[in-house]
């Protein structure tokens, strides 16, 4: 999905592809209505928002990895480890990264044993 920085003008683009169906879905991450612009018909954002989406996406992208390399190492059903991540997390994005840590923290504690 491609915006304009509003500082610079240039054109970046942000994207979350789902591993498992190819679908993308970054507009639906994102809300992507609250950045477009009706005059200019693009999507809009300033160069701070930028850079934390961009942080936000490739934590979500490794984390989503680490979930299924976990699942693999400790042959358990993915399913359970979605349900911790689930227990974990909270509506504030800006926690997420972290929250799915401890989940994939308590997950290894639980099943190593």
């Amino acid at each position: 999905m491609k915006f304009r920085i509003k500082e610079t003008q240039e054109i970046k683009e942000l994207e979350v592809i789902d591993r498992e169906t190819g679908v993308e879905w970054t507009a639906d991450l994102m809300d992507a209505a609250d950045f477009y612009n009706h005059e200019t018909e693009e999507h809009e954002i300033d160069l701070e928002g930028y850079k934390w989406w961009a942080e936000y996406i490739e934590h979500h992208e490794n984390d989503e990895e680490e979930a299924k390399t976990l699942a693999e190492e400790l042959e358990i059903d993915p399913y359970e480890i979605e349900k911790e991540i689930n227990y974990w997390i909270d509506p504030e994005m800006s926690n997420h990264h972290d929250q799915k840590q401890q989940a994939f923290k308590e997950i290894r504690e639980r099943y190593q044993k």
